[in-house]
């Protein structure tokens, strides 16, 4: 239903902390229910100067639309909002704001690799001799934009680089390795583990 609505805005400054400048407005607000919950969906168009979008803690209804999402983006506006009893642009809002501020990083598709002809994955462990300065800075980069390394982290103990490295056979992954690691005089060894089967494959976060 729609009813005016008496709202009340507080303006954060750049600090945080505030100005306290308040602004009484009458606007008209949808009251969606959902369950014990309820959701206030305010049109502000005409405030679009003052409706500026921060970063904000995530509340209940943001975990749960990032659940959905992770388990599938292509799901609607409108089957979001029906799961987690919000009105379609009360989404759309949250997404975009979750988009801008860079917590949804990108939405991508994810691929079967076997099917594509990709199905060896590697896990690279590297160790180098330094793991600051140019020649390791130069490695790190290089890793980071090699097409087949799906993924690469910087880990502590005996190694100092793990890399996971996808290719159509080891012909391939040699000679990436050569490139990569051999032809560097930086890197004292390097260890290689082929995955025999995948038993999950995901970078879903929890939340």
């Amino acid at each position: 239903m729609s009813r005016p609505l008496v709202a009340q805005i507080l303006l954060t400054g750049p600090n945080g902390r505030g100005a306290k400048f308040h602004f009484l407005f009458v606007v008209h607000a949808r009251i969606v229910g959902h369950k014990d919950r309820t959701e206030v969906d305010i049109s502000c168009a005409h405030m679009q100067e003052y409706c500026i979008m921060t970063k904000r803690a995530i509340d209940e209804f943001d975990r749960e639309l990032l659940e959905l999402i992770q388990e599938d983006a292509t799901r609607t506006l409108d089957e979001l909002g029906a799961a987690v009893g919000l009105s379609g642009p009360a989404v759309q809002r949250r997404l975009k704001h979750h988009r801008e501020t860079g917590l949804i990083q990108r939405t991508v598709a994810q691929v079967d690799p076997i099917a594509l002809g990709v199905p060896i994955t590697v896990l690279t462990l590297v160790t180098l001799e330094r793991d600051s300065g140019r020649k390791a800075n130069a490695l790190r980069k290089k890793l980071a934009d090699h097409p087949n390394v799906q993924l690469c982290y910087e880990i502590a103990g005996t190694f100092d680089l793990m890399a996971i490295i996808a290719v159509p056979n080891m012909e391939v992954y040699r000679s990436i390795t050569e490139a990569l690691f051999n032809a560097d005089d930086n890197v004292r060894r390097f260890a290689s583990h082929v995955a025999l089967n995948t038993i999950k494959a995901t970078l879903r976060v929890p939340l």
